[in-house]
């Protein structure tokens, strides 16, 4: 994976899990009773993601972390 590839990768995952949790808003203020299970189910996929898809591009390029999760860009 080159660093411009990375850079897309990256990027791709982050609007992903924006997209998740803008869909999450949209359900909780519609107050379901089962809110509490899509937040934990979101919250999980939201870990899985930072953890499987983002760190180890962080490991090979570590200059490619946003400025948001403690990087450079």
């Amino acid at each position: 994976m080159t660093r411009d590839q990375a850079i897309e990768f990256v990027d791709a995952v982050r609007r992903a899990g924006t997209e998740l949790v803008l869909g999450l808003r949209k359900l909780e203020h519609g107050k379901p009773d089962d809110v509490a299970d899509w937040q934990l189910a979101v919250a999980d996929v939201m870990g899985e993601m930072q953890d499987r898809l983002l760190e180890p591009v962080f490991t090979i390029h570590p200059d490619t972390r946003p400025k948001e999760l403690g990087g450079p860009r």
